[in-house]
């Protein structure tokens, strides 16, 4: 580190001392700042869940195919699970277990805390939901002021617990159900669902646990940690609801279906058994012969197989009306139809056409990905017309040939007598309607019992726990965030300070503002009665400090007899003070001194010494008394003083006259030390020439009183006025590490300038 680092670094450390009151109370403020900022800010709590999202590792062979068309929807895909988490519909079904839309507070020492309802000690009865939000303030045991906020309107009234009144059109009652405070405050706000639902999709985080795993975690934070757990285990649990729904639609609608077939079957089958059993009673017949029995039979198997066509015809009709639906959702199964590829199609069409509901939720119909995932069920729905088509060929073939040999064996039958062949006809009707009827409700049976078995290929791993602590505030954090600021601010501030001031405040600012030598410094001092200090009190530190400045007076004039000039820039900085004990402490070391006043404008020094000022300088240059008429003697040894004498109308003339010139000369040779006190010189000029006759001129600043720009008034008596044997005393040091020379300097109160 180089010297003008050490000096900086001792210059901030110097105004961190000088200033540490000020740092101190900031940082304190600003601890009670954080501390506030701690106390008032709302707990915050956080937990999570896990679900596992299915792999889909078992995709057929015809999925294959639809991957390598770019068609395949797959069985889930993370970031479309992720967006149906947390879309605003999952979370308005999540909100049907958990209670978010009525908010309940208590205020306590000015503290707003959100609590359950089951802990409010109020039970708030409305006869109809409204959004509105209610402030209640207890009176007594029996009363409350009621405050009630309804489309921007507030409305007060006083109430009685238990009983119902009515508010702005809302009728209520409060009933009280727990002890309360009657010092406290408590708030009811009810909001509306959707609002709250976007507050809380905002809130909430669906995200991967891993780049490469199926496992997604569910996160929210809320006020309440058993409600924050509710929600996150409330939304999981419909969320595995939904993707069990999503896999059942297509088993409804073939229940559906069956059912519709179901009703037509049943009425066929109750009209042929009537028919049939109509027909045996007015004929009297019982049994059909053994050969027309075999060609029934076949005629039946026929006919059954026949009708299954039609079956399957019915089923492809209601597959190309729900495909032609504009806005599909739900396909029916085509597991009727025995033809796995159309099956596997439908099903693809039908995760296709999901995923796409999933992106309406969260964009428009023109955002790239729904058109993307348009394009693709526009051509699955191709492939599936394709397939239908080519089924729709193969049944129809089926159908010519079995009408054919229906036709056959028909002809066969038209051999036995009419009521034979009759009864033929209504037993092989009722026999075909009932296998058909049996064949459905196997079907259907068979359908519901997959229906039944149906479980979502998801499943939630862990469920969300009560957060025991909340996450923010960071106590801790803030406190000391608060108590760092406070230090940066306070020391920023003081050193700001110190830079804006246009005081000087140390020897250093005089330093580093001129290079005349500083030959003293004078301690504060509290006792303003007496400001001798040099005799009344030898062995303080004051007296110490003058007689420092004494001994560096030397190495400004080698003379032994010394004319020395005491001056400032301004009254007030000490003048009268110093030149005062610079002569006591000459007079002390057995000098012969006199001290003269030579501010004519305003004198101050027979004040300090006790004594008149009916006669003095002014006489003696006016020509109205001689010299050693005006000379005092004092209470002090080898010290006399010439006092300014009256105020002269013309005290400049008088100063620069030869008559001066005369008094200087004779109190050189008369006195070892002669000690003026001058008129400040920073505002008149009357004492310029006594500088320049002066061996040793000091120049008096006072501590935070004296400007730094008084420092240019003396740089220009040592530049442009030539005047010799500078020297600086700074007055009025507080700050104990402020000293010079040897160092003296110790705190004595404040306030003993008399001038």
């Amino acid at each position: 580190m180089n010297n003008t680092e050490e000096i900086n670094l001792k210059e901030i450390i110097d105004v961190i001392l000088k200033n540490k009151l000020l740092i101190l109370l900031i940082t304190f403020l600003f601890l009670v700042g954080a501390y506030l900022v701690v106390y008032f800010s709302t707990p915050v709590y956080k937990t999570f869940g896990t679900v596992e999202i299915s792999s889909g590792n078992n995709a057929n062979a015809n999925d294959q195919v639809l991957q390598a068309l770019n068609l395949y929807a797959g069985p889930s895909n993370l970031n479309t699970e992720i967006e149906i988490i947390k879309s605003r519909s999952m979370v308005l079904k999540a909100l049907n277990y958990v209670n978010f839309t009525k908010r309940y507070f208590i205020v306590h020492n000015f503290k707003t805390t959100e609590i359950l309802s089951k802990d409010f000690p109020f039970e708030i009865e409305i006869d109809k939901i409204k959004q509105f939000s209610l402030i209640i303030e207890p009176l007594n045991i029996q009363n409350a002021k009621l405050i009630l906020f309804l489309n921007g309107k507030k409305d007060e009234k006083i109430i009685t617990f238990n009983k119902w009144v009515e508010v702005s059109d809302v009728k209520l009652k409060i009933d009280k159900k727990k002890s309360f405070k009657e010092e406290d405050q408590y708030k009811v706000v009810v909001l509306n669902k959707v609002d709250v639902a976007n507050t809380i999709k905002s809130k909430l985080i669906v995200s991967q646990v891993a780049p490469k795993a199926s496992i997604i975690k569910v996160s929210f934070s809320d006020n309440i940690p058993q409600r924050d757990a509710d929600f996150i285990n409330a939304l999981m649990k419909v969320y595995i609801k939904e993707s069990v729904q999503k896999k059942t639609q297509q088993l409804d609608q073939t229940l559906k279906f069956i059912d519709n077939q179901l009703k037509i079957i049943s009425k066929k089958l109750a009209e042929s058994e009537l028919a049939l059993e109509n027909f045996k009673k007015k004929n009297k017949v019982i049994d059909i012969p053994t050969e027309a029995q075999s060609i029934m039979q076949k005629l039946n198997d026929l006919q059954t197989t026949l009708n299954q066509i039609f079956l399957q015809e019915n089923m492809i009709k209601f597959i190309q009306d729900k495909i032609n639906e504009a806005k599909t959702t739900s396909l029916i199964s085509a597991d009727i139809l025995n033809d796995q590829v159309l099956s596997d199609l439908i099903s693809q069409l039908q995760q296709l056409l999901l995923k796409k509901q999933d992106l309406l939720i969260q964009y428009t119909s023109k955002h790239p990905a729904v058109i993307q995932i348009n394009e693709q069920i526009r051509i699955l729905k191709q492939m599936i017309v394709n397939r239908i088509e080519n089924i729709k060929q193969v049944l129809e073939a089926k159908k010519k040939n079995i009408q054919l040999m229906i036709n056959t064996y028909t002809k066969m039958l038209e051999k036995l007598p009419q009521n034979e062949r009759k009864l033929v006809d209504l037993t092989r009707t009722y026999q075909v309607n009932e296998k058909i009827y049996s064949y459905l409700l196997e079907k259907r049976a068979a359908t519901s019992l997959a229906k039944s078995s149906i479980v979502s290929d998801n499943r939630v791993i862990d469920t969300a726990l009560v957060p025991k602590y909340p996450y923010k505030p960071k106590k801790k954090i803030i406190l000391l965030i608060g108590f760092v600021l406070g230090l940066i601010v306070g020391v920023a501030l003081a050193i700001l300070k110190e830079f804006l001031s246009t005081k000087i405040k140390s020897v250093d600012d005089i330093k580093k503002l001129t290079d005349v030598a500083i030959i003293g410094t004078v301690p504060h001092f509290k006792n303003t009665s007496r400001i001798l200090k040099v005799f009344d009190s030898p062995k303080s530190a004051v007296s110490e400090a003058f007689r420092v400045i004494r001994t560096n007076i030397r190495f400004l004039s080698p003379k032994d007899t010394e004319i020395i000039t005491v001056t400032s820039t301004v009254s007030g900085e000490g003048k009268t003070t110093i030149s005062s004990n610079i002569a006591g402490i000459y007079a002390m070391a057995g000098k012969k001194t006199i001290l003269v006043n030579l501010d004519l404008r305003k004198p101050a020094l027979h004040k300090v010494f006790g004594i008149e000022n009916r006669l003095g300088l002014s006489n003696v240059l006016a020509g109205e008394k001689s010299i050693e008429e005006v000379i005092q003697k004092t209470d002090y040894e080898n010290l006399s003083v010439i006092p300014s004498g009256p105020i002269p109308p013309n005290p400049g003339e008088l100063l620069q006259s030869e008559k001066m010139d005369e008094i200087i000369e004779y109190l050189n040779k008369n006195y070892e030390i002669v000690v003026f006190d001058t008129p400040p010189v920073g505002l008149v000029v009357d004492s310029i020439n006594i500088l320049i006759r002066s061996d040793v001129n000091i120049y008096i600043f006072r501590a935070n009183y004296s400007k730094k720009d008084f420092v240019k008034v003396l740089n220009d008596l040592k530049q442009n006025k030539n005047i010799k044997g500078l020297g600086i005393v700074v007055n009025d040091i507080k700050d104990k590490n402020s000293g010079y020379g040897y160092g003296y300097g110790y705190g004595y109160g404040k306030g003993y300038y008399t001038e």
